[in-house]
């Protein structure tokens, strides 16, 4: 399974915006087994009866399954984002990024939390050799966020590139963030496949979905 992209700015490249998840840094550092051992033969030498194996995270399936599923989107620029507890906000960079924005969702289209809504547009449009589900989630394993990734299914076709918004939650606070350009912003995890990523450019603008109007309005 192959994610396809294209860049939508002339001063960024792929690594200003997306790379396929490797291991973290704490990650790659930390021993498979505690206590010095260099393998289990080792270990089984000194060990007493019942004692258990000192595997570490490094031997759990489930963070190797969900890394070799992730995409990394980072931070195409440095970004100072202040945020009101009225739900206002004002945001810059240090200068112009054609195809960067920060909107938001008013608080009266959602009634399930009482956080603020950020939605980050980057300048990258998506696709994938086959029509793909892919979920958004935080970048837990790679840095801390000081804000919820919304979480939801978004459906890549394989005939048209889609501009994908990234939705936030941010505490009802009086805060200011700063976010640093190359900082992971969220995971876009495959959820049939694993994570490939390839240009594709396009002689046209991506495609805007309607599905929000169209499939899911006879629904509500």
């Amino acid at each position: 399974m192959t994610i396809l992209y294209n860049v939508l700015n002339d001063n960024l490249t792929k690594e200003d915006l997306l790379e396929t998840s490797s291991k973290p840094s704490w990650l790659k550092e930390m021993p498979l087994l505690a206590g010095g051992f260099s393998n289990l033969k080792e270990w089984f030498k000194t060990a007493q009866p019942n004692d258990p194996v000192p595997k570490t995270v490094k031997a759990c399936p489930g963070i190797k399954d969900l890394l070799s599923k992730v995409i990394i989107l980072k931070f195409p620029t440095d970004l100072l984002l202040d945020i009101q507890a009225d739900g206002t906000y004002k945001w810059r960079t240090p200068w112009p990024v054609q195809n960067f924005n920060v909107s938001s969702h008013q608080s009266w289209q959602y009634n399930f939390s009482d956080n603020i809504n950020i939605k980050i547009s980057l300048p990258l449009s998506l696709s994938c050799t086959k029509n793909v589900d892919i979920i958004y989630l935080e970048p837990f394993y790679h840095t801390s966020v000081p804000y919820k990734v919304i979480p939801g299914i978004v459906k890549l076709s394989s005939k048209h590139q889609s501009i994908q918004p990234i939705n936030l939650f941010f505490d009802r606070e009086n805060k200011t963030y700063q976010f640093r350009a190359g900082q992971p912003l969220c995971y876009i995890m495959v959820c049939n496949g694993s994570a490939q990523v390839k240009e594709q450019k396009l002689n046209k603008l991506p495609f805007y979905s309607k599905r929000f109007l169209g499939d899911y309005r006879k629904n509500v």
